[in-house]
């Protein structure tokens, strides 16, 4: 799966902690029982479109991994939900979900999100 939509609006550094849903709803055949089975890998990195860094990106991925319904289509066990924040000011971050399903796929999302100083 190609990447998401850039996440809007931009997350507030430091103070802000809000979910971040990876759907594959669209793209798994629920109505024939496919379901999201397991996490592999959930990545928070420092995108290249960043002009400021941050050592620890992946600390910005606050507790487990939930499996979830989709957004989008309703059907349950077909998204991937996780809280991301307190993330630093002015950078963009790249956020993967890898993911396997009850048919054996391995599918992959990524979306970006810009972090600004809040005020």
């Amino acid at each position: 799966m190609a990447g998401t939509n850039i996440l809007q609006p931009p997350i507030d550094a430091v103070v802000e902690v809000e979910t971040v849903t990876f759907d594959y709803g669209l793209i798994i055949d629920s109505d024939d029982g496919v379901t999201i089975t397991g996490v592999i890998t959930l990545t928070a990195l420092v995108s290249t479109l960043s002009t400021v860094g941050d050592a620890t990106p992946q600390s910005r991925i606050i507790g487990a991994p939930q499996i979830v319904k989709s957004p989008a289509t309703g059907a349950n066990a077909a998204a991937v939900s996780v809280l991301f924040g307190t993330a630093v000011a002015g950078v963009t971050y790249l956020l993967q979900c890898v993911a396997t399903t009850s048919d054996g796929q391995t599918l992959s999302s990524w979306t970006t999100w810009y972090s600004q100083a809040p005020g």
